[in-house]
């Protein structure tokens, strides 16, 4: 693991180059990140374009029909079914630690924090004084494969949110859907989704292995602008077969209810960048006799 304060190798002490910012540290020995992915001596990927300065300004967007706001007088009777109904396991977990993100493409780096300080992971880096506790500026400086130019521009695919979270000690499984429902096409079905669902938004009281869920989706196939997002799914309630979505872009659109079906349904559209589905992820804290 490479120190970011002084540059130097943890393990072996050797010394690393600091390169400019269109590059990465210089692999002089057999240095990788804690993730598992190799240093490179030199990430030829140029950075994409800064985005354009926007022509008018926007305080926030509405919410399509196919979703429901949480403090609506019908959101908040489906968190109290949630509630009554034990599916509502990682709410208060969450909830207590969500947060804003401060870039428009840091959604994902606000949804691994967000897990990260939810799931009570000691972030080692110091946030200010002398407190420990996660936030982007120590996610990012933290963490030798990302660089805050390139995420501000382009965010974070699958794969590297699925590292940022291994990386600190979660224990994380990424499923894809199926890209049409009722085939035999490779990828995790709706029944699949709802299980998975249920499963991890259960509130069992005595277990200590609680998890979060978190998706991957197309806002356009939600009615909302914009491309790909992360967020955290919070509860579930069983007689509207709806999710509550803890939209970490709270400047854009509240937390939301939304049918399971119509979110799987977005979390199909291929993402440009990859060519492939998004998907969901099912994260756990490992248990105390394994971490």
């Amino acid at each position: 693991a490479i120190d970011p304060g002084n540059k130097h190798c943890q393990t072996c002490t050797c010394e690393t180059k600091k390169m400019t910012r269109n590059e990465r540290f210089v692999d002089t020995h057999h240095h990788q990140a804690p993730c598992g992915v190799p240093i490179a001596e030199f990430d030829p990927t140029p950075f994409p374009p800064p985005l354009p300065e926007p022509e008018y300004s926007v305080r926030r967007r509405l919410l399509s029909p196919a979703t429901v706001a949480l403090s609506s007088s019908e959101g908040r009777l489906r968190l109290m079914n949630a509630l009554s109904q034990n599916t509502a396991a990682s709410y208060f977990a969450l909830t207590q630690h969500a947060m804003n993100q401060s870039e428009p493409a840091y959604c994902a780096i606000t949804t691994a924090v967000i897990v990260l300080n939810a799931l009570e992971c000691d972030s080692v880096f110091r946030w200010k004084g002398g407190w420990r506790y996660w936030s982007e500026n120590v996610l990012i400086a933290c963490c030798p494969c990302l660089d805050d130019v390139r995420v501000q521009r382009s965010g974070v695919t699958v794969t590297e949110f699925q590292r940022l979270v291994t990386c600190h000690g979660l224990k994380s499984t990424f499923k894809r859907p199926q890209l049409r429902q009722g085939t035999r096409e490779s990828g995790y079905s709706l029944a699949d989704f709802r299980t998975d669902v249920q499963r991890i938004l259960s509130d069992n009281d005595g277990d200590d292995n609680t998890g979060v869920l978190v998706v991957s989706f197309s806002r356009q196939a939600l009615g909302q602008t914009g491309e790909g997002h992360f967020s955290p799914v919070a509860a579930y309630d069983v007689g509207s077969d709806s999710v509550l979505v803890i939209d970490v872009a709270r400047y854009k659109y509240p937390w939301y209810w939304v049918r399971l079906e119509d979110l799987y349904r977005a979390l199909q559209p291929a993402d440009p960048v990859t060519n492939q589905p998004r998907g969901w992820y099912l994260i756990y804290k490992p248990k105390a006799s394994q971490g």
